[in-house]
């Protein structure tokens, strides 16, 4: 049975302050025609008009720029809109989109904001995933040298074609651990393919991330991958990483740390070990 690893821990609210005004709903549409025009429409996670309370009723108020922007500037694109006259104030909202629920929980109070739950971040294994994590990891085993301390297989899970095989050969030379030396193995297929003029089918489970080393496939490794192989695996866009022992010592991805779910590194992976 392989248990997660993959737990995203929920970022601290930062703030940003932005202008808003009040718009006649009449023409409330032509506000958001203009905004959506914009080459960078900013803070795109946050919702480009809410419903406020005052004391003469609900109205309507849209977010329009960053403070950052000159006031003068933005009062000249409203006039553009409308000739009438606008009153602009300043507003603090959330800065950053939310990726967990409890994120979005805890910031739309500041502004209504959309949020896309993410599916890749359910991370149990299902029957037939631990059936294909068992499969590999045994093969990993069979294929693994007595005299060896630790080795890495990278697989392609549609089409289930081993991608590279890595030794660990630190007594040769002290970068060469296992999952660099793999990643290596892939990097050197990438290039014979394009000196071969070879067109490669994108991989299909990650198109939008394709020309990373590593999109859309999964490694099996004995010990749980050091500090600097972790970050290889974030570094190449791995999908999933199994492993059968904890690295106690120097482990990225659980012992030490947990850099398949670091907050501030722009890729995450989901990790799984396999239970004593």
């Amino acid at each position: 049975m392989f248990t997660s690893l993959s737990t995203l821990q929920p970022r601290q609210l930062e703030l940003t302050s932005v202008y808003t005004t009040i718009v006649n709903p009449k023409i409330a549409s032509n506000l958001i025609k203009a905004l959506n025009c914009l080459d960078d429409l900013p803070l795109p996670h946050l919702k480009r008009i809410r419903r406020s309370r005052t004391n003469q009723g609900d109205v309507l108020e849209a977010i329009l720029f960053p403070t950052s922007v000159d006031r003068k500037t933005v009062l000249d694109f409203l006039c553009k809109i409308n000739d009438s006259e606008w009153i602009i104030k300043t507003v603090q909202v959330s800065k950053l989109a939310p990726v967990l629920r409890s994120e979005f929980e805890q910031w739309k109070g500041y502004w209504p904001m959309s949020f896309y739950e993410r599916s890749d971040l359910i991370d149990e294994l299902d029957p037939a995933d631990q059936d294909y994590a068992n499969k590999w990891c045994q093969k990993l085993q069979d294929l693994m040298p007595k005299s060896c301390t630790n080795m890495a297989i990278i697989v392609h899970p549609e089409t289930q074609e081993i991608m590279a095989l890595g030794y660990d050969n630190r007594h040769h030379h002290p970068l060469k651990h296992a999952v660099m030396n793999a990643i290596e193995q892939v990097a050197v297929k990438e290039v014979q393919d394009r000196d071969l003029k070879v067109v490669k089918k994108k991989r299909a489970l990650d198109e939008p991330n394709y020309g990373y080393l590593c999109t859309g496939l999964e490694i099996f490794i004995y010990q749980e991958p050091c500090v600097m192989c972790s970050m290889a695996l974030v570094h190449s866009r791995i999908k999933r990483l199994f492993f059968l022992k904890k690295n106690i010592s120097n482990g990225g991805i659980t012992s030490k740390y947990n850099l398949s779910m670091h907050k501030n590194l722009n890729h995450h992976f989901k990790s799984y070990v396999k239970d004593d």
